[in-house]
């Protein structure tokens, strides 16, 4: 943590911790994407090496979305301090965009047919599904079309949770920030995986010799998040049995014994 606040005090003049912890009367907000996904990924990476202090070794990786910087950073894609700088570009351009999105508890199948009919509905709508968790899809667009879409669900009678504002990713919303944030790595050395990455974007392992570099994190960015996919290559290819979340709440483990 405090290898991680001292390259933000350096990029930003302000500590990251200050921030998180509402340390020295720190007026900035932590739910800004600016401050949330550098603290996330400073969290996740410190505690994955307390987990590693006590002897614990992952045998595979897997982030959700932003997460998947600090899975990245796990399995050796690339060093702490690339990962922050990656990190804290991409909360920093996420920021700037517009946009909302909502939790809805339902099927992909069912969400995707609702989506579908939107579009016929609404030529030109930029509403998505931005992540499959497979209990429950996040649907991402413009905030009013995302409201609109939301009331229609709950007219079907289907739940729907509105999270606090935040940008619409991966919705065609993040576009104008993608080349920024593909040039993030420009200057970053990607390394090769000692340990297997389940990828959100194909929802299967990084093959060897994949680079994760500038263009997959584009990709990355802008892509459904294919969590349940993930989840079900875990299992069923992986042969993984027990899954450990790191993170700052316990958020992805339920998501994990449904799927």
């Amino acid at each position: 943590m405090d290898r991680c606040d001292s390259f933000i005090r350096q990029e930003r003049g302000t500590s990251l911790l200050d921030v998180m912890f509402g340390w020295s009367g720190s007026e900035e907000d932590p739910d800004e994407p600016r401050w949330t996904q550098p603290a996330i990924y400073a969290l996740e990476c410190a505690l994955t090496v307390l987990w590693r202090s006590v002897g614990i070794e992952p045998v595979a990786v897997l982030g959700h979305s932003l997460g998947e910087i600090a899975a990245a950073q796990a399995a050796g894609v690339f060093t702490l301090e690339e990962g922050m700088k990656f990190a804290s570009a991409r909360g920093r351009l996420m920021g700037n965009l517009p946009g909302a999105g909502a939790a809805v508890s339902a099927p992909a199948a069912r969400v995707t047919e609702a989506v579908e009919r939107w579009h016929e509905e609404h030529p030109g709508s930029d509403i998505c599904i931005g992540v499959d968790n497979g209990a429950h899809q996040v649907i991402s667009g413009p905030s009013e079309q995302v409201n609109a879409f939301a009331g229609q669900l709950e007219t079907d009678g289907i739940n729907v949770r509105r999270p606090r504002p935040s940008p619409a990713y991966p919705s065609p919303l993040v576009e104008p920030a993608l080349d920024e944030l593909q040039a993030v790595f420009d200057d970053i050395a990607v390394g090769q995986l000692p340990v297997s990455l389940v990828s959100n974007v194909t929802g299967q392992p990084v093959a060897p010799g994949q680079d994760m570099d500038g263009p997959y994190w584009r990709r990355h960015a802008r892509s459904t998040v294919k969590f349940r996919d993930c989840v079900e290559t875990l299992a069923a290819d992986l042969g993984v049995d027990a899954v450990i979340e790191l993170g700052p709440h316990a958020i992805l483990g339920p998501l994990v014994s449904l799927n």
